[in-house]
């Protein structure tokens, strides 16, 4: 009985820390894009969120004035470390999300079940997203893929452009083609234009004639300009009518 009441008090010390230096953190409020994320997390990891709760609500400052903000606690199932350490299959981490009404750039919300790459910071024993109000996470949609640790920040900037643009388990076709014109845009910056036109032209071999159809009008369209997968995807009786159309459009251009 005193080893289980000794457990318990370290138990609640720890809590009562947590929420003590979770009380002192200070929101940062701003727009980054995905290669600003990557650059300055300390820890990149895909997974799945598990759930999200409020830990304290209201809370203002002098960057947030007008904008009454929630500090958001995240649990996820990691699924694979990309950048940093990180040992264990769950973490949790914090962000200030806006509440209210709004109007501007993508969010920071998050959903149950929504699989994602985070981009974390360490504050202290706390782990935080890189930013808060704006999004700071990359949703996946691509399914569950094997991921493994890098070295290197051209590595991680490869394995990132990998989760976005190909398909992994339990691709939901639909979704994913639809995705790829936002994920394309992603992958040039975050690689470049070669890179991401080889990884495109990876596509064009796909068994599902939508990925096909799809991953030849990304190269074939600005800013890419590869023209040379139209002739054979004109004659594949098995593409959309919409990448058809679009196709004979695109040939017929000077």
């Amino acid at each position: 009985m005193r080893q289980i009441a000794v457990g318990m008090y370290l138990l609640l010390i720890l809590l009562l820390t947590g929420c003590s230096a979770a009380a002192e953190l200070v929101p940062r409020p701003g727009r980054l894009e995905i290669v600003e994320r990557i650059n300055r997390a300390d820890l990149v990891v895909v997974g799945v969120v598990e759930a999200e709760q409020t830990v304290r609500a209201g809370h203002r400052n002098e960057t947030s004035e007008s904008m009454p903000l929630q500090l958001m606690k995240v649990n996820i199932r990691v699924e694979g470390l990309i950048k940093g350490s990180y040992s264990a299959e769950q973490l949790a981490f914090l962000y200030f999300r806006a509440t209210g009404a709004w109007d501007g750039p993508a969010p920071n919300l998050l959903a149950p079940g929504e699989r994602d790459i985070f981009y974390l910071i360490r504050e202290g024993d706390l782990l935080r997203a890189t930013n808060d109000v704006y999004s700071s996470h990359t949703e996946v949609v691509t399914g569950r893929h094997n991921v493994q640790p890098e070295v290197s920040d051209a590595r991680v900037r490869e394995t990132i452009t990998r989760l976005l643009l190909l398909p992994g388990d339990g691709l939901d076709v639909t979704r994913y083609v639809a995705s790829l014109y936002i994920e394309a845009s992603n992958a040039i910056d975050i690689v470049g234009k070669s890179r991401t036109a080889d990884i495109l032209r990876s596509l064009l071999r796909n068994s599902d004639s939508r990925i096909r159809g799809r991953a030849c009008i990304l190269l074939a369209e600005p800013p890419l300009n590869e023209r040379g997968c139209l002739e054979n995807l004109l004659r594949d009786a098995q593409i959309s009518s919409e990448d058809r159309e679009r196709a004979t459009a695109l040939s017929r251009r000077p």
